[in-house]
């Protein structure tokens, strides 16, 4: 215990030589200078260990016995605390092994969605975003109690959420609401089924209304396929008309592109400039990020930086790059006039066909005056039913059910 005391408290040993280092004890003993540990090499040297505070005045007793005094400080906190104090780059290692280990844990890096599934992830992420639940938050201050709340509210699709903290990892569970069709007022959302193209129809399936057509019936585009308003007779059902109805149609549309281009050549480069983003703020190092001419391009590179195990982090480089341009005219090739008629096509199809299928083309190509003409004729076989709301004053034309007598009296 005594070693413990002595190591806060700061000892030293000095070493006394003289004629006679014995009478420097007495003189130390009447000042009540405590001391400990005595070794005497020969007749004229003597060591001790005394406290560092009361070392200046046994230096001064010594002086007056006629010995000198040699003072040699021993390890103690202070001394070992000063010593660290100038190795400023340990003192700042070690505050870092700290922080990451009892600080930064603590801290979300990495954000799971589990439980969607029709929901979007994104959407639950964006809207725990508006709450600060995001990368870079502080753990413990997660209220899963008051983002329920929230998130419910901000999210009427979720009907349960919980957000679970371990580690740097935070997984947001979620349940989703069930999806069941919602009653549908029959007399404010009358609809009909119409026709979108012309066609032959070639297969119908009515689920809900009256067909107003048959297989094998040419139908024009804006036709009624299924009405909406049903007639039994005695009355008229307004409802909502439900069905798929395919027809075999024929598509034409031309498609133009110039046989000569204008593209511009990269040349030199004007100028540069580099960005660091930090979630939704972007800091600028250094660079020009001024208005340049009209002949210059802009090229944007993002380096998103990560964390081991592919976590993604909102921190990203960004370096955009200014280059001066030429105009140079070139010549489109027909081979490539023909792959971007076929690109087109292709994404027209997906577009406005909704459910069905091409069955033949027919294209025909053409030069003239410098442009490249394609015209092409598509046999689809597609589902041509769509749905529009019946207008309030063609229903007020066949009256209501009441008007009309549903129980039969007016007949």
């Amino acid at each position: 215990m005594k070693r413990v005391i002595d190591y806060f408290r700061s000892c030293c040993r000095l070493t006394l030589r003289g004629c006679d280092p014995e009478r420097c004890l007495d003189r130390f003993l009447a000042a009540n200078i405590p001391f400990w540990q005595i070794e005497k090499s020969d007749g004229f040297t003597l060591s001790l260990c005394l406290y560092a505070s009361d070392a200046p005045l046994a230096q001064s007793l010594a002086r007056r016995c006629q010995c000198e005094g040699e003072l040699v400080p021993l390890k103690s906190f202070r001394r070992d605390v000063a010593g660290l104090l100038r190795r400023w780059v340990f003192l700042l290692g070690m505050a870092a092994a700290i922080a990451g280990i009892v600080i930064v844990p603590n801290f979300v890096v990495a954000l799971d969605v589990e439980g969607c599934e029709e929901l979007e992830p994104a959407v639950v992420l964006r809207a725990l975003e508006t709450l600060d639940v995001r990368f870079g938050t502080w753990g413990p201050s997660i209220d899963n109690e008051h983002i329920k709340n929230e998130m419910l509210r901000l999210v009427p699709e979720l009907r349960w959420i919980s957000v679970n903290v371990s580690g740097m990892r935070a997984t947001v569970l979620v349940a989703e609401r069930s999806r069941s069709e919602p009653a549908v007022d029959r007399r404010e959302a009358v609809t009909n089924l119409i026709s979108c193209a012309d066609g032959i129809v070639t297969e119908m399936t009515v689920m809900n209304g009256q067909a107003a057509c048959a297989v094998g019936d040419a139908v024009v585009e804006g036709q009624v396929l299924v009405s909406g308003l049903v007639d039994l007779e005695r009355c008229t059902m307004y409802t909502r008309s439900l069905g798929e109805v395919y027809a075999d149609t024929r598509r034409q549309f031309t498609v133009l592109t110039p046989q000569n281009r204008v593209l511009r050549e990269r040349e030199s480069v004007a100028g540069y400039c580099v960005y660091v983003t930090c979630g939704r703020k972007r800091i600028k190092i250094f660079g020009n990020s001024g208005i340049f001419m009209g002949d210059c391009v802009k090229m944007i590179r993002r380096e998103a930086m990560s964390l081991p195990g592919g976590v993604e982090i909102p921190l990203a480089l960004w370096i955009e790059t200014y280059y001066h341009t030429t105009p140079k005219e070139t010549v489109l090739e027909e081979q490539a006039a023909k792959e971007l008629f076929a690109d087109y096509t292709a994404r027209w199809v997906d577009r406005e066909l909704v459910a069905g299928q091409v069955l033949t083309t027919k294209s025909e190509p053409q030069t003239q005056d410098g442009v490249y003409a394609l015209t092409q004729t598509l046999h689809c076989r597609e589902m041509i039913a769509r749905s529009v709301e019946i207008p309030i004053l063609e229903l007020r034309e066949h009256g209501t059910n009441d008007q009309r007598g549903t129980d039969g009296a007016s007949d």
